[in-house]
């Protein structure tokens, strides 16, 4: 868990990506309940995964094809090249 600030845990405020992490880790505190049980610990651990497959082919993906093709891909992918 990251130190922030204090007043920016009040006010909910994400300037870095400590922020953010503690953000988070403080919404999975409000979802789960006193003494979960591994399903439930489960079950949050499989919504973080799809969210950061979702981040990465949504966003992260995208940017990287496009910074390969402005810079040139690197081995051993430049010569297995499949469009995105």
């Amino acid at each position: 868990m990251p130190y922030t600030n204090p007043d920016d845990r009040i006010t909910g405020h994400v300037v870095s990506v400590g922020d953010l992490n503690y953000q988070i880790h403080q919404l999975i505190d409000r979802h789960l309940p006193n003494n979960p049980s591994y399903a439930q610990y489960n079950g949050v651990l499989g919504v973080l995964v799809a969210v950061q497959m979702e981040l990465y082919r949504r966003l992260i993906a995208p940017y990287e094809f496009t910074k390969s093709v402005q810079n040139g891909d690197c081995r051993p992918y430049n010569n297995r090249r499949s469009e995105v």
